[in-house]
């Protein structure tokens, strides 16, 4: 069975300020069976757990930089990546949405500028287009992109880049 200062101890760190209404309240409470392992009892003493941090992080594993997929692509095509990671949430690869006009804001460029960001990580295949976008009038919709260094779904990453080599001039 749990001593009396083991219980007493709980009790003043549930109601810090009532120290004699905790001590009574702990010495009323049932006791613990004589099955309760230490650790258990220990794990019960020790302080709450402190709150995690808040807030949200892009990574990028240092094997995919060291491609020469990733070594190859321009700074526009790079910040494009992390902007496009950014909206990843861990659940929604292949519906991950981002405008060219939008993209253009994110890279303090022109949609030009975006655009040829967005082809770059195309034809290296850090994205692949799983719907195409349409501008039609009232219909308008973005194209939905899958990261390809990212799971989707229950599959694991493809990471098609890996595979991806220079053009060589003609």
């Amino acid at each position: 069975m749990i001593r009396d200062g083991f219980k007493v101890k709980d009790a003043l760190m549930k109601h810090p300020g009532d120290r004699d209404s905790a001590i009574t309240r702990a010495r009323q409470e049932p006791a613990v069976s004589d099955g309760a392992s230490i650790a258990t009892l220990a794990l019960a003493a020790q302080k709450p757990p402190k709150p995690r941090r808040a807030g949200r992080f892009v990574m990028i594993r240092v094997e995919d930089m060291e491609t020469a997929a990733f070594r190859s692509l321009s700074c526009n095509a790079r910040a494009l990546m992390l902007e496009l990671d950014r909206t990843f949430n861990g659940q929604n690869n292949g519906e991950i949405e981002l405008p060219v006009s939008k993209a253009a804001g994110y890279l303090h460029g022109s949609k030009a500028t975006a655009l040829r960001a967005f082809n770059e990580l195309e034809d290296r295949a850090f994205i692949q287009a799983l719907a195409k976008g349409s501008f039609e009038p009232g219909a308008k919709k973005p194209t939905q992109w899958e990261l390809t260094w990212r799971k989707l779904g229950d599959r694991e990453p493809r990471r098609l880049f890996a595979a991806w080599k220079p053009r060589k001039p003609v």
